[in-house]
């Protein structure tokens, strides 16, 4: 299915506004200091001094920052198996259960945006646990209402939409932005291929929705492209 002469979007933002008020929040030397940690140092030792630190303070945004900065160096690992290695570490000492869901929600916009699924479903269900907050990140928003899922299906990251529908199904078919825009009115309002495929295969009601402006996904890419 080619439908890049669809494309009604704009790109996806270097930074959105909520990851920079976010940043803000933390500790920009302890970030430095968590993404240089992973040079020249066994990943999973590092691992256990941040959820040392955590474990003293739990939602120690010193300890937070240095987290934040390690994770997003980690998830640019290129090695599956020693980023496999390291996540494995992460879930298995819980210390995305140890954090804010708002720094949990900072680090699960760049997995989106790294593309790494696995990782997001990590800190999703460590967030959603009975042992952590009770929160569920794939309701929470950015500007204009939009969820991982629709900056997902910006992206045309298919896989990560896949990985937020094992972990909280209902998101992806309830949740729509400011203007009622469901995930499959992004997915078709930015050309994003895959996505709407694997929309169509699994939850084509959507694209039958309206949002606020009476306008459905089919209206944006025409009925013989779906």
């Amino acid at each position: 299915m080619n439908i890049s002469n669809y494309y009604h979007g704009e790109p996806f933002p270097c930074m959105t506004e909520e990851e920079a008020v976010l940043e803000s929040d933390l500790n920009p030397a302890q970030i430095q200091a968590g993404k240089d940690s992973l040079k020249g140092k066994d990943p999973r030792k590092v691992v256990s001094g941040i959820k040392i630190r955590l474990g003293l303070w739990p939602r120690n945004p010193v300890a937070e920052s240095e987290l934040y900065g390690f994770v997003s160096v980690m998830i640019k690992i290129p090695s599956v198996a020693c980023k496999s290695k390291v996540l494995l570490a992460l879930e298995k000492l819980g210390v995305f259960e140890l954090i804010r869901p708002e720094t949990a929600f900072a680090l699960s916009i760049k997995c989106v945006r790294a593309n790494d699924p696995r990782c997001l479903q990590a800190i999703i269900r460590s967030i959603k646990s009975e042992h952590a907050m009770h929160q569920d990140l794939t309701q929470y928003r950015v500007r204009g209402g939009e969820t991982l899922g629709h900056l997902a299906a910006r992206c045309d990251h298919v896989d990560i939409l896949r990985s937020i529908s094992l972990v909280s199904p209902e998101s992806l078919m309830l949740v729509t932005d400011d203007i009622a825009d469901t995930i499959a009115h992004t997915a078709c309002r930015y050309g994003s291929s895959k996505c709407i495929e694997f929309i169509d295969s699994t939850i084509p009601v959507l694209f039958t929705f309206s949002n606020r402006q009476g306008i459905t996904p089919r209206n944006l890419v025409g009925e013989e492209m779906i």
